[in-house]
């Protein structure tokens, strides 16, 4: 055993000194002195980790619990690499649940039982070991954080603020909880006091564009799209080519009615990111607004062209091609229509609960007045995402072609309840006015 040791304990001098192979032949060495002591095997397997090998990790627990099957350790150590590593979620709770029952009762274990329950959908699980790892350090603020999040995850925002004030008490600049603070205070309308709290926190954290546009979000919010447009100049400061912030600041001038600034700005996300399709597209969906339709087209076929099969916006760019052609007049709209139906039919092979893609499908059927098969292809989007604003607003446009004034004002009124901001499309769109006269 002794000279088992001296190689043990060699091995960890070249761990230490980031000499792998150096240690991992000691630790070989170590094993054949004595195969049964399981040190080695525990430092072996931290060896294989630093070179990500998790396979040989993996090995080397599973040769400790032969030897020893009431190594509590391994069972942790060989659950988290089966759970961060192997997403094997099942056989990771099955193991931390071994690992506990054996003995191992420390903070880190009882946060990732409550890290994989959350994966799982667990909540009150979640929360559950969550608090267990708190028991044992009642001031880590990681863990703190991660019990806010699972409190604003099931609906719990006023709890969730409590604790983000907690962490501030223990760590005033941390990130996340100034961040959380002042999103939370958004989400329940207490908007001077979001405000206020994001003054206290770039005092603290000065060069955070994370708080700068948590103002931006507040004063967009509030419908000061000004004012949210000079915290965004703020944030340019820090990082000029965020991809965040620039979209962020084309919504903002189409808030304000500045289209023409707006399309300057996607402008200017294609010039920095020139495989970014999602800037083409709301640049095309920007040049529709003022209806610039041949260039809206231009801009969907470029994305139908070059994009690849499975990208979101050349699955949007179907519909919207036709759209544009539509709009502009030109004849052979109705064939690019038949083929938006034809690519989502294919799509919905792969994607059989998507819902997009069967209101796209429903939208196209509606634009060539085929309503009633329309009808049938909402009623199923709508089953799939009861809480999307978007697809029973298309739906009523789909109603009122048919005439059923009744049912279209229910779907406009569930649009409205459900997200407010679908009021002001109303406000603007005669077709749907209709159904209040």
């Amino acid at each position: 055993m002794l000279k088992a040791e001296e190689y043990n304990n060699k091995g960890i001098h070249f761990i230490q000194t980031s000499q792998i192979d150096q240690a991992l032949k000691y630790f070989e060495k170590s094993i054949e002195e004595d195969k049964f002591y399981t040190d080695p095997y525990y430092n072996k397997a931290i060896a294989h980790l630093t070179m990500e090998d998790f396979d040989s990790a993996l090995k080397c627990y599973n040769n400790i619990l032969e030897i020893d099957p009431s190594q509590g350790e391994a069972y942790y150590q060989k659950a988290n690499i089966l759970f961060f590593i192997k997403d094997d979620l099942d056989e990771a709770l099955n193991l931390y649940n071994k690992a506990i029952f054996l003995g191992v009762k420390n903070s880190n274990l009882f946060n990732n039982l409550s890290l994989c329950q959350q994966k799982k959908g667990n909540l009150e699980q979640a929360i559950m070991w969550n608090e267990r790892a708190l028991r044992i350090e009642p001031e880590k603020v990681d863990f703190l954080n991660k019990r806010a999040e699972l409190f604003i995850k099931s609906g719990k925002l006023r709890e969730a603020l409590d604790i983000y004030n907690s962490v501030l008490m223990i760590d005033v600049s941390n990130e996340e909880a100034n961040h959380f603070k002042a999103v939370i205070l958004g989400e329940i309308g207490d908007f001077d006091e979001a405000l206020k709290s994001l003054e206290f926190s770039e005092e603290m954290l000065p060069e955070s564009i994370l708080i700068k546009y948590d103002k931006v979000l507040i004063y967009e919010r509030q419908g000061e799209f000004n004012k949210a447009l000079e915290y965004i100049a703020e944030c340019e400061k820090v990082d000029s080519s965020n991809l965040q912030i620039l979209n962020k600041k084309a919504e903002l001038y189409f808030s304000i009615n500045n289209e023409e600034k707006a399309l300057e700005v996607y402008d200017e996300i294609i010039k920095m990111y020139p495989d970014n399709f999602e800037a083409y597209f709301n640049k095309a969906n920007g040049l529709m607004i003022v209806k610039k339709y041949k260039e809206a087209n231009e801009l969907y076929n470029y994305i139908l062209d070059n994009a690849e099969d499975k990208n979101p916006y050349k699955i949007n760019s179907y519909y919207y091609s036709a759209l544009s052609l539509r709009s502009l007049g030109d004849s052979n709209y109705i064939d690019v229509y038949k083929n938006a139906i034809k690519q989502y039919s294919n799509l919905m092979l792969y994607y059989e609960y998507d819902p997009t893609i069967y209101m796209l499908k429903a939208n196209s059927y509606r634009d060539i007045d085929k309503y009633t098969e329309a009808e049938e292809i909402y009623e199923f989007a709508i089953d799939l995402s009861p809480n999307s604003a978007e697809i029973y607003l298309m739906r009523a446009k789909n109603r009122i072609k048919l005439n059923n004034m009744t049912l279209a004002k229910k779907d406009i009124e569930k649009a409205i309840d459900i997200n407010p901001y679908y009021n002001k499309i109303l406000q603007a769109d005669e077709e749907l006015k209709m159904c209040f006269r």
